[in-house]
């Protein structure tokens, strides 16, 4: 998806783990631009830069967005991520020492997602 606020265009491919945890343990209350830093990378002066109707209006594309990302994806087993790729194990074919592992990593407060 193509983002263009004011001057700036940012193309988005999805939503990674670190921004995801970074609006999840988000603490107060999240501006508009805060939110559209956090998904487009875009420093708070570019995105100051349009107008408060732009703002808004791709705030609120961007929250429907994250929604979607975040709610309606299914979790594909094999991704390639910058030019490696990584995969998931199913449970029933995991080795006791896998299970044992994210048994444990999962218990952990807060829980750390790349980890797992």
């Amino acid at each position: 998806m193509k983002i263009i606020l004011g001057e700036k265009e940012v193309q988005l491919d999805g939503i990674s783990i670190d921004q995801y945890e970074t609006i999840k343990n988000f603490e107060g209350d999240m501006t508009n631009s805060q939110f559209i830093s956090i998904l487009t990378g875009l420093e708070d002066k570019e995105i100051r830069q349009a107008t408060v109707q732009e703002i808004g209006f791709v705030s609120k594309m961007l929250n429907s967005y994250y929604q979607k990302q975040t709610d309606k994806n299914p979790l594909k087993q094999i991704v390639e991520y910058k030019g490696e790729i990584l995969g998931l194990e199913q449970p029933s074919t995991m080795s006791w020492g896998c299970w044992s592992d994210l048994e444990i990593l999962t218990s952990q407060k807060p829980l750390n997602l790349k980890l797992i």
